[in-house]
């Protein structure tokens, strides 16, 4: 928790998704108003209650960076959202995380980023965890970059691989009882989290939104409509990953030199990010400052150790 919460200005914004899905979060405010605000999208499970977020949106308002963070339909394992038509009536039921389906992210980013620029912000910077690094790809491919200042990738998670990795010989048989039950509500475990069936089935495709990870393959073929700026961060434990994050960043920089791609490595931080030290909050402060006045393209392994 943070112990200086009492010295944040916070605004509550309701919005809904471009499909019609009720959403809120909380706008952190610095004291000086700009034009630039920071969209966080979480990955499965949540944000507001974690402490990465309450740490990142404490030192970013401290900065004088807005950030935003909402609870998108990915949020807990099993929480009910109603999606209502205009006269109110509810036309689908969704079910949180364990039933995500993330080619329908990019909805609830759409609606967070017309909601601040409507309030009057006019440069978006998109930061994103885990598997909502891919929600941001599908919404660039398919929105594009119009007003997006920057994107900020932490630990974008290759779960096709990944998980296929975690089950071994038996990941197999996990997808042929999960296509055969793919309508119910069961939850299997992918070696990582407590999904349904269907969602299983769809981080198994090659051809859904994971694809935009897929590092065995020319995933940077299918990122589209990037912005200039890109910062994106690796760790050392417990990441949703198997490549090596080093050959990542070099296939980027030769595939997009003219973008101003900052990569950092976290050896002694964590997956999820939890307990993270100041260093990463400081590493994506300073690139959002800097990417107005230069141009930085370095892999920096960082090699402080801490809790992280």
């Amino acid at each position: 928790m943070i112990d200086d919460c009492e010295k944040i200005n916070l605004k509550n914004i309701r919005f809904k998704s471009v499909d019609g899905l009720s959403l809120s979060g909380y706008l952190f405010l610095p004291k000086q108003t700009i034009d630039s605000v920071i969209i966080s999208i979480h990955g499965p499970q949540g944000a507001l209650n974690r402490e990465r977020e309450q740490k990142f949106a404490y030192y970013c308002s401290q900065s004088n960076l807005p950030y935003f963070v909402f609870t998108n339909r990915s949020s807990a394992i099993l929480e009910r959202f109603n999606k209502t038509d205009k006269h109110g009536n509810i036309t689908r039921v969704l079910y949180g995380s364990a039933n995500d389906n993330l080619c329908e992210g990019l909805y609830d980013v759409k609606g967070a980023v017309d909601k601040m620029l409507e309030i009057g912000y006019s440069k978006i910077i998109l930061l994103a965890h885990s598997l909502s690094c891919n929600k941001i790809f599908h919404y660039l491919d398919v929105y594009g970059n119009k007003n997006i200042k920057a994107i900020c990738l932490l630990s974008p998670a290759d779960i096709y691989n990944y998980q296929k990795k975690n089950l071994g010989e038996s990941y197999n048989a996990v997808l042929t009882y999960a296509k055969e039950n793919i309508n119910s509500l069961e939850l299997i475990n992918n070696g990582t989290l407590e999904i349904t069936t269907k969602t299983f089935c769809e981080y198994s495709d090659e051809g859904s939104i994971t694809r935009y990870t897929n590092y065995k393959k020319d995933f940077l073929e299918e990122w589209k409509n990037l912005p200039e700026n890109i910062f994106i961060s690796f760790v050392g434990i417990n990441e949703v990953l198997d490549s090596d994050p080093k050959v990542i960043f070099d296939r980027m920089k030769a595939r997009f030199p003219c973008l101003n791609i900052v990569s950092k490595f976290y050896p002694h931080a964590r997956h999820s990010y939890g307990r993270v030290g100041s260093e990463v909050i400081e590493d994506i402060v300073e690139f959002i400052k800097n990417i107005e006045f230069k141009s930085q393209n370095n892999f920096e392994i960082k090699n402080k150790k801490g809790r992280y």
